[in-house]
């Protein structure tokens, strides 16, 4: 499986990796850790902005795709999109 973490307006991958056998499927959580390292880079807090439900594809800040394989695009394991907030 592959984490591929998107910014949606310019369509860089600022993420693309294989995970782990045992790594998590969970988009929120690699959001999350995707923010803490960019707060950790550049001494500002981002956090996943509230939502009022599923933010519809393509139409947040950032994207992130679980996805068998690198560069498939049609079949993805799950996807998020979001926006964030920062302190």
């Amino acid at each position: 499986m592959w984490l591929i973490i998107e910014e949606t307006r310019s369509g860089e991958h600022v993420v693309s990796r294989r995970l782990a056998p045992r790594e998590t499927l969970d988009p929120d959580h690699h959001m999350q850790r995707y923010l803490d390292r960019l707060s950790s880079d550049s001494g500002y807090g981002f956090r996943i902005a509230e939502s009022e439900g599923r933010i519809p594809s393509g139409c947040g800040e950032i994207r992130v795709e679980i996805r068998r394989r690198k560069h498939d695009g049609v079949v993805i394991w799950d996807s998020g999109d979001y926006f964030t907030e920062c302190e």
